[in-house]
C-alpha cells in the first residue's frame, strides 16, 4: 500500500507537467492566429489603390509598381531564365465603388513585339497595344453602380513609341463609351529612363541616364530590382 501511494505521488507532478505544457501550446496557437490576422489586415491595407496616394486620388504608382515587378520576374525566368529580346507589360482594372470594397483585375504579362506583317502598323502588337485590346474585352461586359469610378494602369517596360502615343490619346474615351455612369481615367506608364534597373549601371553614367530599358541589351534583366520610384508617367 505504501509502495502504491509513493508511485502515485510520482505520477501527479507528471500529469500536472503535460497539462501545463499543453496549455502553453494552446497560449502559443492562439497567439500565432492573432498575428496571422493582423499581417493579412495589413497585407489588405497595403493593397488598397482608391485614394492612398499622398493627394488622396488613385495611386497609379503602385499599380504600375505591381504590373512592373510581375514583368521583370517574368522576364528572368523567361525561356528556362535566358529572357527574350521582347518587351513584357501589362494593365490594371481598379474600380472605387460608391458602395462596398474596391476590386483590382491585372492582366496577364503582355508580351511585346514588332509586327512582322504589311496589313497592319508595326506597333500593331506592342505590349501596350494588347493592354489597350485586354481592358477593352474586360470593360465590355461590365456593369457598375452610377457614379463608381474606373480606373486604368498600363505599363511598359521599354519607353512608349512615338506611334503609340499618339493612338493612346483616344484611348480613355474609348473606355469611357463603354460604360455608362462610370467615370473612367486611364495613365500609362513605363519603367523610369536612366533608372538602374533600366540600363544596368549604378551608379548610372551621365550618358545613360536618358536611355529606357533595351531588351536586346538584357534578355532576363539587369539583375537589379525594381524600386518604387523606378516607374514614371508617360510624358
Amino acid at each position: 500500500m505504501e509502495q502504491q501511494e509513493q508511485i502515485q505521488k510520482k505520477q501527479k507532478p507528471q500529469k500536472n507537467d503535460v497539462l501545463h505544457r499543453l496549455g502553453l501550446l494552446f497560449v502559443l496557437f492562439c497567439l500565432l492566429i492573432v498575428a496571422m490576422i493582423v499581417v493579412l489586415g495589413q497585407g489588405q491595407n497595403s493593397n488598397q489603390l482608391c485614394g492612398t496616394s499622398a493627394n488622396g486620388a488613385y495611386n497609379y504608382q503602385q499599380a504600375t509598381y505591381t504590373i512592373g515587378v510581375a514583368a521583370k520576374n517574368y522576364r528572368a525566368h523567361y525561356n528556362n531564365g535566358k529572357g527574350t529580346t521582347a518587351n513584357f507589360g501589362g494593365a490594371a482594372i481598379t474600380l472605387c465603388p460608391v458602395q462596398g470594397k474596391e476590386y483590382t483585375k491585372y492582366s496577364p504579362i503582355l508580351k511585346g513585339y514588332e509586327y512582322p506583317g504589311d496589313d497592319a502598323p508595326e506597333n500593331a502588337t506592342h505590349s501596350e497595344q494588347q493592354a489597350y485590346h485586354w481592358v477593352i474585352s474586360k470593360l465590355a461586359l461590365a456593369q457598375f453602380q452610377a457614379g463608381s469610378h474606373m480606373y486604368v494602369t498600363i505599363y511598359s517596360e521599354v519607353p512608349v513609341c512615338q506611334q503609340c502615343k499618339i493612338d493612346m490619346q483616344a484611348w480613355n474615351s474609348d473606355f469611357q463609351a463603354l460604360l455608362n455612369g462610370t467615370v473612367v481615367q486611364t495613365q500609362i506608364w513605363q519603367m523610369r529612363r536612366g533608372s538602374p534597373v533600366a540600363v544596368g549601371r549604378n551608379p548610372v553614367p551621365d550618358n545613360k541616364k536618358t536611355l529606357g530599358f533595351v531588351p536586346r541589351d538584357f534578355p532576363a534583366g539587369t539583375g537589379f530590382p525594381l524600386q518604387y520610384g523606378d516607374v514614371e508617367i508617360v510624358p
